[in-house]
């Protein structure tokens, strides 16, 4: 999982949290159906929190799922989930040596709501020789040979594969007779530069607005051929960027005629001439909330106040949660349970370091209660 170990760890934690306090959400039907369950009273949820044995790579390792399903009648499983808030994890399971079976095919690999990733299986060499039975497959696939710069980087490929330029090339040649010119294709790219690079450092500064889309443009403003003459270049001017207001800043996408989606990596997004060019930074969001809801009277648990995450935002930009303020009847000297969970709904992780519950009249702080 990952926007980084912290925020995933917490996507992971919710998740298994919301499916064993809403096992009947709708937003899970596609999930149970596809399993064939048909009764989930003794189902639940589990992060994966230990390493299995791959027989492929002979050794323990943390598997690709991140939670899977469980069947379980022990009863010292539901005191785990009344004292965790809805969480379960295997060394909890361990530790208190519950009886369960493993739903086969249960596995999920939880990704954040707003991710664009997708699962991608991972392999050592070694595994992949186990698979494939042999290194120069693997280095024939990974090699460089679009760009001049990366070139150089296929030594260390060849040699992280175990194997060697001239292993790869035997390999292919009968294949692809042409692959025989490859140090030859490398020597005549090494001849073409027709470029030079400029890089320049830029710290992002702080700034009052989070979602502010930073654009930055560079132009060509003076140009001479090799003797320093000067000369008319064939299709641009000097300095004939128009560098839009700060207002338009942000949405600036190059030449009129570009379109206005900018994450196409197979298009081509113009200048407003081709000596210009123009990039782009967000901000990342930093984003706690909290949410606060009654889960226990005394012994007895409150298991229908439990927020659910919509991923919807109101017209303010904050995200909605499902869950009902309904008084809830009490007697003078009930014990209440309140739980504070709080979400990370930005992008950097974050930390709640203080938190401040204001005791109202009427209710009385417990500080030797075991809870607290």
């Amino acid at each position: 999982m990952n926007r980084g170990t912290h925020s995933g760890d917490l996507a992971e934690i919710d998740f298994v949290k919301r499916f064993n306090s809403e096992k009947n959400n709708q937003d899970f039907d596609f999930y149970i159906k596809d399993l064939d369950i048909k009764e989930l009273n003794d189902v639940y949820m589990v992060r994966v929190t230990t390493k299995q044995y791959s027989k492929l790579s002979n050794q323990t390792v943390m598997t690709r799922a991140d939670t899977y399903l469980i069947n379980s009648k022990d009863q010292l499983i539901n005191e785990l989930l009344f004292d965790n808030d809805f969480y379960l994890d295997e060394e909890m399971l361990n530790e208190k040596s519950i009886n369960y079976s493993a739903l086969d095919y249960s596995g999920v690999s939880v990704k954040m709501s707003d991710s664009s990733r997708f699962q991608i299986l991972k392999l050592t060499p070694e595994s992949f020789k186990t698979l494939f039975g042999e290194y120069e497959l693997g280095a024939g696939a990974s090699i460089y040979c679009l760009r001049e710069e990366e070139i150089e980087k296929n030594e260390s490929v060849f040699s992280g594969w175990k194997t060697t330029k001239q292993n790869v090339i035997n390999k292919y040649k009968n294949e692809i007779p042409d692959l025989n010119k490859l140090n030859d294709n490398i020597n005549l790219i090494e001849q073409m530069k027709i470029y030079k690079e400029l890089k320049i450092k830029c710290r992002v500064k702080s700034t009052e607005d989070l979602n502010k889309v930073i654009t930055n443009i560079a132009e060509i403003t003076d140009f001479t051929d090799k003797q320093g003459n000067t000369i008319t270049d064939r299709d641009s001017q000097k300095q004939n960027v128009v560098l839009p207001s700060d207002k338009n800043l942000p949405d600036y996408k190059g030449n009129e005629s570009n379109k206005s989606i900018l994450s196409d990596k197979d298009y081509f997004y113009k200048g407003q001439q081709d000596d210009d060019d123009f990039e782009k930074l967000i901000l990342e969001e930093f984003d706690l909330a909290l949410r606060k809801f009654i889960t226990k009277i005394n012994d007895t648990p409150i298991t229908n106040r439990v927020p659910v995450f919509t991923n919807v935002k109101d017209k303010n930009g904050n995200y909605i949660y499902e869950h009902t303020k309904e008084p809830i009847e009490v007697d003078s000297t009930d014990i209440v349970e309140y739980t504070l969970r709080i979400y990370n709904e930005g992008d950097i992780a974050g930390y709640a370091k203080e938190i401040k519950d204001d005791i109202p009249e009427g209710l009385e702080f417990l500080p030797e209660h075991s809870t607290n």
